[in-house]
């Protein structure tokens, strides 16, 4: 049995001395290194104490589109929205999604009646009765929480239809991009990640799961600053899904105020996208004093 000094002198975990080691000072100027995943944590912690930022004000999907019509920017088109599963009308192309959901849980994409791709599991189902049982399964293992459903168009990256866009996930900070995250979901999930210069990165995140992926245009990127740049927040993750029949290559997909699994960041990123965000703070707060004017969703 320990004495009370010596379990004191026990060394930490690993994780608590990585706690440490972010919130250490400096010696002698009290410099703290930028932590993404710190700052995006003390975000958090604000919301909770006060009133959600106002990025929170766009991750409903339906409030999302409508701010993104208005910004002049593609969408998806909304077949059914907010129906639940016994008031789900036959469809027989598009996508099926969870009305509030993550990371493809309850998502399947119906090419036809019989040819049924669900990413999550990389499986496919075969007639509409299988898709009607497994969104009751969705919501019976709790993978989706609410029985509340939207269909949308099918965003395809080919000129036959038959393969899903990818998703290009920019970490957008004030007005600049900081990171893209490339996601291939048909035939395999992969991930492939690029700085802001179009320049392969490892954050360290995806290790099992790479792909050499296709990148982004300046011309995309440029779309994704200036739509950050409308919003009054340091960060937002901007997804947009690539498309053939659209001229920008691409359409917007959703926002994601708050990205998961941030603790899987190597610290030299983690500590890139710190700066990003400090200086995007920043950048906001030089506008706020000279009166930016932002659109009234922001404001209650």
């Amino acid at each position: 049995m320990l004495g009370k000094e010596q379990a004191c002198q026990q060394p930490a975990s690993s994780k608590n001395a990585e706690k440490a080691a972010i919130g250490r000072l400096h010696e002698n100027n009290y410099f703290v290194d930028p932590s993404f995943r710190l700052l995006m944590g003390l975000r958090n912690s604000r919301n909770k104490l006060a009133k959600a930022g106002p990025e929170w004000r766009l991750n409903r999907k339906d409030k999302a589109f409508r701010y993104i019509r208005n910004q002049g920017f593609v969408h998806p088109e909304v077949f059914q929205a907010r129906c639940k599963l016994n008031d789900l009308k036959f469809f027989s192309r598009g996508v099926i999604k969870p009305h509030l959901g993550a990371n493809a849980r309850g998502v399947y994409l119906v090419f036809s009646p019989e040819r049924i791709f669900h990413p999550a599991s990389q499986s496919w189902l075969s007639s509409w009765d299988a898709l009607i049982k497994a969104l009751r399964d969705d919501l019976a293992t709790n993978r989706v929480r609410k029985d509340l459903w939207s269909v949308e168009e099918l965003i395809t990256e080919d000129e036959a239809g038959e393969v899903p866009g990818r998703d290009l996930k920019f970490y957008c900070f004030y007005g600049q991009v900081g990171l893209v995250l490339e996601v291939q979901r048909f035939q395999g999930l992969a991930y492939c990640e690029w700085d802001s210069q179009g320049q392969f990165l490892n954050t360290g995140k995806y290790q099992d799961q790479r792909f050499l992926g296709r990148g982004f245009t300046e011309a995309q990127k440029q779309i994704a600053e200036r739509l950050s740049e409308t919003i009054p927040a340091p960060f937002m993750r901007i997804d947009f899904i690539c498309s053939a029949k659209h001229s920008d290559g691409m359409v917007f997909g959703e926002f994601t105020p708050r990205p998961g699994n941030l603790y899987k960041f190597d610290s030299e990123s983690d500590k890139m996208l710190g700066e990003f965000y400090l200086k995007a703070e920043r950048r906001l707060e030089i506008d706020f004093l000279r009166q930016k004017k932002f659109a009234k969703v922001f404001v209650k």
